[in-house]
């Protein structure tokens, strides 16, 4: 993951337990997912992994501990899957959420530092952010039963820099297309983002490259229907497959400098998360993805750390501590419906630690 250090590392005890999420939690009968894998982890330290039910949002914890914190769970051909990134470079399958012993544990090869996996074209494919000793700056596909690396990707071309990777990082599969996210930050002056991303789509059955979009620095890609909701260091994208991209917030919307912006889509409703000129105070904003209309929810004085579209078509907000604040906040999680402009938790889902990832495994 391209690193965001906070000032002042505070550590948080891990425990095995079960959660509950706030008295009468909603019942979300429309809910499609099966399963929320999240793992919640300190900044140093080991990690979690729990899972939420998403109708009842009752959290199971204390399910699988970690060596290590930088652990990402991804979900692809009918199982989970965990991530281990940066100094890890391991790939684990699990059968389901119970996690017993994994099917198969494989190297992705030293310093590669995997970032993400999607099932796409019947091929299971892995991008890695590093170049190490077994190449990275790369999409490769992944033999599922055994975790063998059966082809490469060479994004090499897509390079800003000298570094020798153009980091590429999440995976969105659409139909039989499968759409990168290139960051392109150049770490010999201090990991600055090219003004300008990448997000390259990719044909699944064959492998290779058939489409090159332009985008705003340090792109983050989530579904948004048949569409891609695109998230930049300075406003969020529109991008339909085939036809290009379109602004929908502008820099100059923007007042001050953002120090965070977070992005999640269901169809053309997006949610938008924004930290600015380093106010520790998080605005939680609704968006309309086609008209750039939008409207404050929220706000908050904890850190957020991540933003992720579900299946459901609700959004999931990791919030953390925020360590210029002052003050010791509980991080968890709170969830929203972006078409509704409503947030569906009744105070945070909180865990031993404070979470740092998730995936979802849709319905079967």
């Amino acid at each position: 993951m391209s690193p965001r250090l906070p000032l002042v590392l505070l550590l948080l005890p891990l425990g095995a337990c079960v959660a509950t999420p706030p008295d009468d939690p909603p019942l979300l009968p429309d809910a499609e997912s099966d399963d929320v894998i999240v793992v919640h982890a300190p900044f140093t330290g080991d990690a979690t992994v729990a899972v939420i039910d998403p109708s009842t949002l009752q959290i199971s914890d204390g399910l699988l501990g970690l060596s290590g914190s930088d652990w990402v769970p991804q979900t692809a051909d009918g199982s989970v899957w965990l991530l281990g990134r940066y100094g890890i470079d391991v790939v684990r399958r699990y059968a389901d959420t119970e996690f017993g012993a994994p099917t198969f544990e494989v190297s992705t090869g030293a310093g590669t530092n995997p970032q993400a996996l999607a099932w796409c074209g019947g091929r299971l494919y892995l991008s890695r952010y590093d170049v190490g000793d077994d190449g990275g700056g790369d999409v490769v596909v992944l033999d599922p039963d055994t975790g063998a690396q059966t082809a490469r990707i060479d994004l090499g071309a897509w390079a800003e820099s000298a570094d020798g990777t153009p980091e590429p990082a999440q995976l969105v599969p659409l139909g039989d297309t499968l759409y990168v996210a290139l960051e392109r930050l150049d770490r010999d002056a201090g990991w600055v983002p090219d003004p300008t991303g990448r997000v390259l789509a990719i044909d699944c059955v064959s492998g290779a490259v058939v489409d090159e979009y332009v985008t705003g620095p340090n792109p983050d890609i989530e579904p948004a229907g048949p569409a891609l909701a695109v998230r930049t260091d300075t406003g969020i994208q529109f991008l339909v497959p085939g036809e290009g991209l379109t602004s929908v917030l502008e820099p100059d919307a923007l007042s001050g400098a953002v120090d965070f912006l977070g992005l999640g889509a269901a169809g053309d409703a997006g949610l938008v998360v924004l930290e600015q000129g380093g106010d520790p105070g998080n605005e939680v904003w609704c968006l309309d993805l086609r008209t750039g209309a939008r409207e404050l929810l929220d706000t908050r004085a904890e850190r957020a750390w991540s933003v992720r579209s579900g299946p459901d078509g609700r959004v999931w907000v990791l919030w953390r501590d925020h360590w210029a604040t002052g003050e010791i906040e509980t991080g968890g999680i709170a969830v929203y419906d972006p078409a509704a402009c409503s947030e569906i938790t009744d105070g945070l889902l909180v865990f031993p630690s404070d979470p740092a990832a998730i995936a979802f495994r849709s319905g079967s």
